[in-house]
């Protein structure tokens, strides 16, 4: 088996689902399709002009996309593309491969190609042929300065202008902007094929990844119909039974190989692959199904196990495997592309997928033994409260027995900027604090290193020279245009004259604004005034590329940030590295870029840790400068001016303590009886006893649901529910004094919020009636809900009213109407 890592956030970052639903009819009388991950793989968009008749015509229906699948643009070995960035390619040398069927034998001169557009020249074109029908094209082009190639028109190139000079060759790839992403299918009994997941591999034949015989054990192989199992030996893997002592390949109980996709496997063993695949699950459908080795997860997220009875993988709470579709629990099968069922199944629901046969009970998995919490000073406030009481079930679902102990997850929290840590942990955790490195005799002692302070002119070693400026009677504007204009320019005077290697941490300005008002006025004086006065100034003034701006704040799309980071990184000489940053709070959690080493603060941020964090983000590698402009006119800033070395010789001393309070009432509210739904449906057992297999059923089928939330009728007095009171109350008596409610006061509420489950259930027995959750937005809402929602309130019962559907939402939208 793999180790492979799934990215579990948002969907504004990355679809949910990798197939799309519809079209349904939305209030308007129009029909709106929902797409999935493969189909935005695969390019659909308004106006789509591409070879796949079925994204064609899914682009006649309305729609709107949501996320990018393809998070993972570069490869992690070579560094080749893997996905081009909607903005595209721009100034500089870029060298494109794409897998292909049937190339010509020599490729065809870069002279009588067609020109992408102007200022793209094509440098070399060359095959790398493979041992069987497959090959790599290796596309090398260069773009003249403020000249782009953007993804539609590398698109369009390679379907509509290239195929004449490759003897229709037919492209491996999702689609020529994703030469790294594979769609994999499944074959059906009418000889045809269907999508149903997608694969990542570095297309460059000379990356290391694709230098080894690759082979994966899963319990069925995708290409399974459903026939006699075979049990695969080492010579039909190709692989000698003579093997070395320690060579030989160990087959795992009850697992078999899997089928490698056709362009990476060898001609005469399918099982057998010719590359590594990059083991990287974007999409939710993914992690659910594909149970990676390692979870990248953001907090917001917890929300969505109360509405995801598949989510229960996560915990390793799986039953069965199958061929084409994964891990699953029976009773929750995943989503799969099969029209709904237009009847109920065996006991009303579908135990597992389509395909039965497929189908194989494998073990549960032992559930995530480590949980590590980066940025921890983050998780504070209202959504540290709510994070806080959430744990309270993830705490609970990771934990498992040996021997007949519980042993609990380890945590392990990692922050630059925290005080009184100890009591969030607590709150936040339910454990002790165990401090690593332990606190030295001295204060520059860190263990990781020893800070001594050095002098101001002393640029040999990495840290920051803080410079603090303050300009009265010279209004808001003109301070920006003269400090941006001399750091500028004074970098691009040294071009020719320093190396590169010394240039390059000084070449990118990083702008840092408390406010989006604040960075777009600054943007207006960059685009306009700092040219300006640069011409005004010098006759050789640096020139400032708008494509060479990059900027990170809420107003930039989740999907263009892995590019952007990826820009970021760019160096000196290559002529696509950044001039300025243009950044807010963003800038501070999780941008881990060392190259920069230039920032201009704009204002005194609200918090010392939002300063530290910040400012800390540049000089990492060598020395860096921060100027931060102070506006006369704020006294909040004018203090900070007056106090500057002060200040900034204790930086860390002023750090304010943050607060979290889970089990305050208004939490408790919203809280409790989401969390008891997340316990019901994706535990296996609750104070020790078996919990009934249809808590966890929410299926839709034709015009029908299919929910186990009646269930509360009978079982509400049944010891296993009864001990969810006693589990939330517990964690309220780990709190730490001062938040801590009293005795007795949780196990209440939470009682008192499944007695109303019990109490709408018993009005409401039908498991078509009273659902877990319906989503509402294309139609009117026609069920009694768990999980409460705006569309149901007033006029549909509700268990628990406003359930967050993610943990950012605090407090619900209000929605005015003309």
């Amino acid at each position: 088996m793999r180790f492979s890592a799934g990215l579990w956030v948002g969907g504004g970052v990355t679809p949910n689902q990798l197939r799309g639903f519809g079209p349904i009819r939305n209030p308007d009388g129009k029909l709106t399709y929902f797409p999935g991950a493969l189909d935005i793989l695969l390019g659909l968009k308004k106006n789509y002009d591409g070879p796949h008749d079925a994204i064609a015509s899914k682009a006649a229906y309305d729609f709107q996309l949501s996320g990018e699948p393809a998070q993972v643009t570069q490869c992690p070995v070579c560094g080749s593309l893997l996905a081009v960035p909607e903005e595209g390619l721009g100034e500089g040398e870029h060298t494109l491969h794409m897998v292909y069927l049937r190339l010509p034998p020599a490729a065809p001169a870069p002279s009588i190609l067609p020109k992408p557009a102007a200022g793209i020249q094509i440098q070399e074109l060359s095959f790398k042929h493979r041992q069987n029908d497959y090959g790599t094209l290796i596309l090398k082009v260069k773009i003249d300065a403020q000249k782009h190639w953007d993804a539609d028109a590398i698109d369009r190139y390679f379907w509509e202008q290239l195929p004449q000079h490759l003897h229709n060759a037919q492209l491996q790839s999702a689609r020529p902007a994703r030469p790294g992403y594979f769609v994999l299918s499944y074959p059906t009994q009418k000889n045809t094929r269907v999508d149903a997941d997608f694969e990542i591999y570095c297309p460059n034949p000379d990356c290391e990844l694709n230098q080894h015989v690759w082979a994966e054990q899963v319990p069925e192989p995708r290409e399974k119909t459903g026939g006699q199992k075979k049990q695969v030996t080492q010579m039909m893997l190709g692989l000698s039974n003579q093997c070395e002592p320690g060579l030989a390949v160990i087959y795992g109980s009850g697992m078999d190989w899997q089928s490698i996709p056709e362009p990476f496997r060898e001609t005469d063993y399918k099982k057998r692959g010719t590359s590594i695949p990059i083991p990287a699950f974007t999409v939710d459908d993914q992690v659910y199904t594909r149970c990676p080795s390692l979870v990248i997860a953001t907090v917001d997220k917890f929300a969505r196990l109360a509405f995801e009875g598949e989510s229960a993988t996560l915990f390793g709470n799986v039953t069965h495997y199958h061929a084409r579709y994964g891990y699953y629990r029976q009773g929750c099968p995943p989503e799969h592309p099969q029209k709904l069922p237009q009847t109920y199944q065996a006991n009303g629901y579908c135990l597992h997928p389509p395909l039965e046969n497929l189908s194989k009970e494998v073990p549960p998995f032992a559930p995530p033994e480590l949980i590590l919490q980066d940025e921890l000073h983050l998780i504070e406030g209202p959504l540290g409260s709510m994070v806080g009481i959430y744990e309270t079930a993830v705490d609970y679902l990771c934990q498992r027995e040996a021997d007949g102990k519980i042993i609990r997850p380890k945590y392990i929290a990692s922050t630059a900027t925290v005080r009184r840590a100890e009591p969030q942990v607590q709150a936040l955790f339910a454990r002790t604090l165990a401090q690593f490195p332990p606190p030295a005799l001295s204060a520059d002692d860190r263990f990781f290193a020893t800070m001594q302070e050095v002098h101001p002119l002393d640029s040999n070693r990495p840290g920051r020279l803080y410079v603090g400026v303050c300009a009265p009677g010279k209004g808001a504007q003109t301070p920006i245009v003269r400090i941006w204009s001399a750091l500028l320019q004074r970098a691009g005077e040294l071009k020719g004259q320093a190396p590169d290697e010394k240039l390059d941490p000084f070449w990118t300005l990083v702008g840092y604004f408390n406010a989006l008002r604040e960075l777009a006025g600054a943007l207006s004086l960059y685009r306009q005034d700092i040219p300006e006065w640069l011409k005004h100034r010098t006759n050789l003034c640096r020139p400032l590329d708008e494509y060479r701006r990059i900027e990170l704040s809420s107003r930039s799309k989740s999907t263009d940030l892995p590019n952007l980071l990826r820009r970021l990184e760019t160096r000196r000489p290559s002529p696509g590295a950044a001039d300025t940053t243009f950044a807010t709070s963003m800038f501070g959690t999780g941008v881990d870029i060392d190259r920069l080493s230039l920032m201009v603060v704009h204002g005194q941020p609200k918090t010392t840790s939002a300063y530290i964090q910040a400012t800390g983000r540049v000089g990492r590698q060598v020395c860096g400068l921060v100027v931060t402009f102070f506006r006369a006119t704020r006294p909040r800033d004018l203090d900070h001016y007056e106090f500057f070395t002060g200040y900034h010789r204790a930086l860390y001393r002023y750090v304010e303590p943050v607060t979290v309070a889970p089990f305050s009432p208004r939490a408790r509210e919203r809280s409790l009886g989401p969390v008891s739904v997340i316990l019901l449906r994706l535990a296996h057992k609750i104070g020790g006893l078996v919990l009934d297999d249809l808590w966890r059923v929410q299926q839709r089928f034709s015009g029908a649901f299919f929910a186990g939330a009646p269930l509360m009728k009978d079982q509400r007095q049944k010891a296993e529910v009864k001990a969810i009171t006693s589990i939330l109350e517990e964690r309220a008596r780990a709190q730490p004094p001062g938040r801590r409610p009293s005795d007795d006061v949780t196990a209440r509420e939470a009682a008192s919020e499944l007695d109303r489950w019990r109490m709408i259930a018993d009005q409401h027995t039908d498991p078509n009636e009273f659902v877990y959750n319906e989503p509402a937005v294309m139609r009117e809402p026609q069920r009694h809900v768990v999980l409460g929602d705006s569309q149901h309130r007033g006029r549909w019962d509700e268990a628990f009213e406003n359930a967050p559907q993610s943990l950012r939402d605090v407090e619900e939208t209000t929605t005015f109407q003309e």
